[in-house]
């Protein structure tokens, strides 16, 4: 075999190496890449029917929530044909909110109540000196009822109350929560419970008591007094700072002026309410509690109104742009 023969041979054995190395070469990449993409497709396999078992699980639990909240439904329905023939309203009052309630309870007055302040003043002649003159009388005849008693406690009456909503709350397989009231109405211990209530009229029937007692029952016979006469009078149970909390009677004048009226009235003359301005009142209050700082922290006014002060300025601000334009 001819030199060039031999040469032809190893270099087509040459080549054919060359290309077999390549060719492995290859096909190891191109194994490996495969590998590397069925790995990923395994992960994503799992993670993927990882998912799925969440979003069955969750599937149960929503079926299972739908049915019991179609269940309570239907229940609720029951419940409210049984309210619908149970419930009796005692007395002239109707169903209402415990804010609306309270609007219309705490400071309504009874006719013993206009009956005291009618005898307490005989009437307004419809002069401004008999106007004064009667808020005196007012004061002086609720005063010399009125007893200072330490054990005396605030007066409560039991009333009736429909509890529809405070409680019996059920859990969904999903976390959401639901008020069963059916369960509330037949099975817990049901809505009907009696709430202790105060209201004006038992602590003018109580005739004892402390400052807030004597005060908060002045301030109604004031508006008994506006009622009946219609004579626009501004009142408020006024607390002040004075032994870590004292209660008196704030009456307003128009503008800055203003009459108070504590165990005494601070501003008086003879027998008579004095509307004078109200850092002149304060002065005049302070010097009352014999010389202690008297500041103003809250007023409280019908129907259920209440507001705190932190300063005299913001209260003055308040009876300048709110009280006394009332």
């Amino acid at each position: 075999m001819s030199p060039r023969v031999w040469k032809g041979l190893v270099l087509l054995l040459a080549g054919l190496t060359i290309f077999s190395v390549y060719t492995s070469y290859v096909l190891l990449s191109e194994n490996r890449q495969l590998r590397m993409e069925l790995q990923q497709l395994e992960i994503l396999h799992e993670t993927l029917y990882g998912r799925l078992k969440e979003l069955e699980t969750t599937v149960e639990a929503l079926n299972a929530s739908y049915h019991r909240v179609l269940e309570a439904n239907r229940e609720l329905e029951a419940a409210l044909m049984y309210l619908n023939g149970k419930l009796v309203v005692l007395g002239n009052f109707t169903l209402m909110e415990k804010e609306e309630f309270a609007e219309k309870y705490y400071f309504a007055y009874d006719r013993e109540m206009v009956e005291f302040m009618m005898d307490a003043t005989g009437g307004w002649d419809g002069t401004e000196e008999d106007f004064k003159s009667d808020l005196y009388r007012i004061y002086r005849a609720w005063r010399d009822a009125f007893a200072i008693d330490e054990e005396a406690s605030t007066p409560l009456i039991p009333l009736l109350s429909i509890n529809i909503g405070g409680g019996d709350y059920f859990t969904t397989e999903v976390g959401d929560s639901y008020f069963d009231l059916a369960e509330h109405l037949f099975y817990s211990n049901g809505p009907f419970i009696k709430i202790y209530e105060w209201s004006v009229v038992l602590s003018f029937r109580q005739r004892r008591g402390l400052c807030w007692s004597y005060a908060v029952v002045l301030t109604a016979l004031y508006y008994i007094y506006s009622d009946i006469t219609g004579r626009r009078l501004p009142v408020a149970y006024l607390s002040t700072t004075v032994g870590g909390g004292h209660g008196c009677v704030l009456l307003g004048g128009g503008g800055d002026l203003v009459a108070i009226v504590d165990w005494d009235p601070i501003t008086v003359e003879g027998d008579k309410i004095k509307f004078i301005p109200v850092d002149e009142a304060r002065y005049l209050h302070s010097r009352y509690w014999w010389g202690q700082e008297v500041d103003y922290s809250g007023v409280w006014m019908r129907p259920n109104t209440s507001k705190i002060f932190s300063s005299f300025e913001e209260f003055k601000k308040w009876l300048l742009e709110e009280f006394n334009k009332v």
